[in-house]
């Protein structure tokens, strides 16, 4: 499954699995952000 791309992935997969995996992305941009905001020191 890891070969697909994501658009395939999006099509094949339930709506909860979709809505799961976009907050999933929302998280890492998220904390994607913190970390630039707060580089240097760990969690």
């Amino acid at each position: 499954m890891a070969w697909l791309d994501v658009s395939e992935i999006s099509v094949t997969i339930s709506p909860e699995a979709q809505r799961s995996s976009k907050n999933l992305i929302l998280q890492k941009e998220e904390f994607k952000r913190f970390a630039e905001k707060d580089s240097g020191s760990e969690m």
